[in-house]
């Protein structure tokens, strides 16, 4: 009866690790078939994840327009045409529903900060990535923090 119990302990123990086997053997074909690395998912992609294809020339001279357009906005104080600048970037902008009448003299001296910031960086010869395209659906999207 011992040696019975046993058997069936060992049989079950051998069918846990067939199932287990052929499970993983099924992620590594499935990784293979999709050419992914399964390993990696999710670590270091957020950025790519949702990024616009390249832009051409006329898109990207268009994009420029209007982000010329938000910065005279801001320059000048114009919230109205702020809002309007952005909405024609991006309808689902998340900074137009944080920033308010209210406070869109601090959003405007927190542009400036960071103008500036960016400024200072240049001339000490550090250039970061995510300061490149901002705004331009590169690293870092209208109203997106990293």
């Amino acid at each position: 009866m011992l040696k019975n119990m046993k058997m069936k302990n060992l049989t079950r123990g051998l069918i846990a690790l067939s199932v287990i086997s052929m499970l993983g053997a099924g992620v590594l074909a499935a990784s293979a078939a999709t050419n992914t690395d399964t390993t990696k998912l999710g670590q270091g992609r957020g950025r790519e994840m949702n990024r616009p294809a390249a832009l051409t020339e006329a898109q990207k001279a268009e994009m420029d327009t209007k982000m010329a357009t938000v910065k005279a906005a801001i320059a000048a104080g114009d919230y109205n045409t702020w809002v309007t600048a952005k909405k024609a970037i991006n309808e689902n902008c998340p900074e137009l529903t944080k920033i308010t009448t209210g406070n869109f003299s601090k959003y405007i001296e927190a542009t400036n900060l960071r103008n500036q910031a960016d400024s200072i960086m240049k001339d000490l010869g550090i250039d970061r990535p995510e300061m490149k395209g901002r705004g331009m659906g590169e690293h870092r999207g209208s109203g997106q923090q990293k």
